[in-house]
């Protein structure tokens, strides 16, 4: 192997663990903000299951609202981290142009 392509094979090395490391920093950020909104919504539904009257129809409704919000943000914070190249390399949305 030539020294030209041993240096283009490091640069590809680099730019791949690069983006590894960018996916994981980002799996990391949405695993937090899905647990963190996963809580808040937990609290929530206890909140306001106490707080309104003894009515058990909208108590249901109330958890299957934000049960359902839940659901709906973590799918769209999956849906962020699925940005795929032809490759199947992920590409966080920001390397796109480079």
């Amino acid at each position: 192997m030539s020294e030209a392509e041993r240096r283009q094979q490091r640069i590809i090395d680099r730019r791949v663990s690069r983006l590894k490391r960018a996916r994981a920093v980002l799996v990391a950020k949405v695993v937090f903000i899905w647990l963190f909104a996963f809580a808040a919504n937990i609290g929530f539904i206890f909140a306001m299951y106490d707080a309104l009257p003894n009515n058990p129809v909208l108590k249901y409704f109330l958890i299957v609202v934000f049960t359902y919000s839940w659901v709906s943000l973590f799918d769209e914070l999956t849906e962020r981290i699925a940005i795929k190249s032809p490759q199947g390399t992920a590409i966080p949305e920001g390397d796109r142009d480079k």
